[in-house]
């Protein structure tokens, strides 16, 4: 049975800049009639934190679990949104994000030559990336009269490719290489777990609507 890879991302990024912001929407107090429904485009660059553990395979052979990483989220969208009252909206948009992250984990083994007895630290990092197109369709709400809001939204997201390249290096001790003299290596027969072809998640999220224009 294949392992899924499942990892939680704490995002941390900037909200997307579009055309339209509170300063657009419908209201009744205004003398003439202004649109509900508005498209734009957006870009959005997150850092994220990930939280993980899932297998790392040399050679068919089990090396180590990964658990912690760190990486960068890459978004364009095109969004459409329509505003049902002058404090709610419903929203869809299609993006395409690429998703990098570096993994890094490091492990201590005894070591003996008959004659000593040692330790030695090996670093393996695992650096990879993934593409995807998808869907998110969802609403917010207005806060108080003001420029934020809170809304939930559901994203679909298809996997297009993915890209895997990783590398182990002696850290300890300085007076231990391998057999080419070098203190790195690069693995080029691994494998992890395989990435689903399918995400679907939901998001609960706090915005700011910026307009440049007032």
């Amino acid at each position: 049975m294949k392992k899924s890879l499942i990892i939680f991302l704490i995002i941390l990024g900037f909200n997307q800049l579009q055309s339209q912001g509170f300063d657009w929407e419908y209201s009744a107090r205004l003398p003439y009639k202004i649109p509900r429904a508005f498209i734009g485009g957006g870009y959005s660059l997150s850092y994220n934190q990930n939280i993980a553990d899932f297998p790392f395979f040399e050679n068919n052979v089990y090396s180590l679990n990964f658990h912690n990483s760190n990486g960068t989220i890459n978004q364009f969208l095109v969004s459409f949104q329509y505003w049902e009252k002058p404090i709610i909206a419903v929203f869809a948009n299609v993006f395409y994000k690429t998703i990098k992250t570096d993994f890094s984990q490091r492990m201590t083994y005894p070591r003996s030559n008959g004659i000593d007895n040692w330790e030695t630290t090996y670093q393996t990092d695992m650096n990879e990336s993934r593409d995807y197109l998808g869907i998110s369709i969802g609403g917010k709400y207005r806060l108080f009269g003001s420029y934020f809001s809170i809304g939930a939204q559901v994203n679909s997201a298809f996997l297009l490719s993915s890209s895997i390249s990783a590398s182990e290096q002696i850290i300890s001790p300085k007076s231990e290489y391998y057999i080419d003299g070098s203190k790195k290596r690069d693995i080029n027969d691994m494998s992890i777990p395989d990435f689903k072809n399918l995400q679907i998640l939901p998001e609960i999220f706090i915005g700011y609507d910026f307009s440049p224009i007032k």
